[in-house]
């Protein structure tokens, strides 16, 4: 089973040029196909040229789904390509292929990511005072009551380093939500708002693809960023994203 996203980018213009000419039945025929497509057909974007199965798939009278069908499939304005035996949505398929890079991407990177955590070696902690020890003479580690320690100089405040506490869930899936994040700030608020999402791996794709969608908006691309605390707590991956472009036809 394919980890596809539960939904695919609407563009009310391209759509209303595109469907016009359609009654209300047809219009509702090419809409549920397009959705059955997405979320029952193997590729995400194909559906067998037969009416019978249509209907049945749909629910739908099959002599309704015949007629429907001719008005779809106008000669010269044909809504769905026919490969064969298939009807094939062009735009849903760039939609697909479009997660399906992406997610390679994102995987490709976390890969690398791994491997050169496992190829680290860690150094062994020595403390302040075998450091002290390892600075004395023979003669005065024999003898606990001649031992005497060299000063280390006090510990600044600014010598403490902020731990960041671990990401909810796979610390991978933080990883990749910070990747795709356009400004790499707040990164420790971020950790504390992510952790109070009830995280599960549906939910960190669900957001991780809403940054990737919503960095492409205008608002965005122009520098009107909010911090990733603020976007995290107000579970602003659920905002409606503005149109920025047209793809071709569904």
């Amino acid at each position: 089973m394919d980890n596809r996203s539960p939904a695919f980018q609407f563009y009310p213009a391209k759509w209303q040029a595109h469907t016009f000419h359609l009654s209300d039945f047809e219009y509702r025929v090419y809409h549920e196909m397009l959705c059955w497509m997405w979320l029952h057909s193997e590729t995400g974007f194909t559906m067998p040229v037969d009416p019978q199965f249509i209907a049945t798939a749909l629910r739908m009278e099959c002599d309704r789904i015949a007629l429907a069908l001719s008005r779809i499939q106008l000669p010269g304005f044909a809504l769905l390509k026919e490969e064969g035996m298939t009807y094939v949505s062009h735009g849903l398929r760039k939609v697909m292929e479009g997660q399906n890079k992406h997610r390679q991407q994102r995987q490709e990177a976390a890969n690398s990511r791994w491997s050169k955590e496992k190829g680290k070696v860690m150094r062994p902690h020595k403390s302040r005072i075998a450091k002290a020890h390892a600075t004395l003479p023979v003669s005065q580690c024999s003898s606990s009551s001649s031992v005497k320690y060299k000063k280390e100089p006090p510990i600044s405040p600014h010598d403490h380093k902020v731990i960041e506490p671990e990401p909810k869930g796979d610390a991978e899936w933080f990883a990749e939500f910070w990747k795709e994040w356009p400004i790499k700030k707040k990164r420790l608020e971020a950790v504390k708002a992510w952790n109070k999402l009830p995280m599960t791996i549906e939910l960190a794709q669900k957001i991780v693809d809403a940054v990737v969608i919503q960095a492409q908006t205008a608002k965005w691309k122009k520098g009107f960023i909010p911090n990733a605390p603020t976007w995290l707590n107000g579970h602003q991956w659920n905002d409606e994203v503005e149109q920025t472009e047209i793809p071709e036809t569904y």
